[in-house]
């Protein structure tokens, strides 16, 4: 998939993502992209550090697969190819122990982007439904949101791996569409997310809106209430 392909977005202000976000009505939905949206990072990255690390914990996988430089190198000339990869790393593992030695990894570095991560909560208090829709695999994205303690009020969509490869469809660009409706859920109130890569989602929501990168976020650890205030 080129990313010439994907619909284009400009980058949205974060006051006007946050007002609608809070015109969302009880009963409709919020998508947000995970890596890079809902948190600085990327999970499906660390996933493929921990591996390298911890290769005991990734029995199926090879040492070409758990290599880091090389996984680098594939997310700038094959984004797709580069989500599976890291998916895949999932296969025959403990999960158990999976998720605990990365959530360890994980704790004293993930940073949510607070003004999002509050005004979708809020929504969700008044009862929208609530999706991080990601092109990371299942395990890191659960990891992400355990770590934000938000774990039990989002639905996930996220590459899923069996053992014969990816479960089709996978939800990495357009994908991430098909993988929503596979799951039943109709097009969302609001998507978010920060690449050209969630331009299909963003296109499929009623308000689409493309964040800026967390570097570039001036705001991004200011709450809700401060966006709305105008500080």
């Amino acid at each position: 998939m080129s990313e010439n392909a994907l619909p284009a977005f400009e980058i949205a202000d974060p006051s006007e993502v946050v007002a609608a976000i809070d015109a969302v009505s009880a009963g409709e939905a919020i998508f947000a992209d995970c890596d890079g949206t809902l948190w600085a990072g990327d999970v499906g990255d660390d996933y493929v550090r921990l591996a390298a690390a911890r290769p005991e914990l990734f029995p199926r996988s090879t040492a070409a697969e758990r290599d880091v430089e090389t996984y680098l190198r594939r997310v700038d000339h094959d984004y797709e190819g580069a989500c599976l990869q890291s998916a895949l790393l999932s296969q025959g593992v403990d999960r158990v122990a999976v998720f605990a030695a990365l959530r360890s990894t994980l704790a004293a570095e993930l940073r949510p982007r607070r003004w999002l991560l509050d005004a979708m909560l809020q929504a969700a208090d008044r009862g929208v439904k609530l999706w991080a829709v990601s092109a990371s695999g299942r395990i890191p994205v659960d990891v992400g949101l355990d770590l934000l303690g938000v774990a039990d009020r989002f639905g996930v969509i996220a590459v899923e791996v069996d053992d014969r490869g990816p479960i089709a469809p996978w939800s990495i660009g357009f994908g991430k569409v098909h993988a929503c409706r596979a799951a039943g859920l109709a097009a969302p109130a609001v998507a978010v997310g920060d690449s050209v890569w969630d331009g299909p989602m963003l296109a499929d929501a009623r308000h689409g809106f493309r964040l800026p990168k967390p570097k570039d976020d001036g705001r991004f650890d200011a709450s809700a209430a401060d966006l709305r205030a105008g500080r």
